[in-house]
């Protein structure tokens, strides 16, 4: 199952050298929070990553881990 979050992105871009950042912070589940998270990503010219990604794939393996650890407690 899906787990909903709650959170803000954000960008900026710096000319010399160049740097494009992007942000996120956020916390999950919606409607019981029990993790925030935040992640800043600073990328080159030649390489790009959203910070939200990298957050997001963070988020999805907390939460499995968790579902394994309930599942072998049982």
């Amino acid at each position: 199952a899906a787990v909903k979050l709650g959170g803000k992105t954000g960008t900026l871009a710096l000319r010399d050298p160049y740097t494009s950042y992007t942000w996120f912070v956020g916390f999950a589940p919606l409607d019981d929070p029990q993790i925030a998270i935040a992640v800043m990503v600073g990328n080159g010219e030649l390489w790009w990553q959203r910070a939200i990604d990298i957050a997001r794939d963070t988020l999805a393996e907390y939460f499995q881990k968790k579902a394994e650890k309930t599942v072998a407690a049982r």
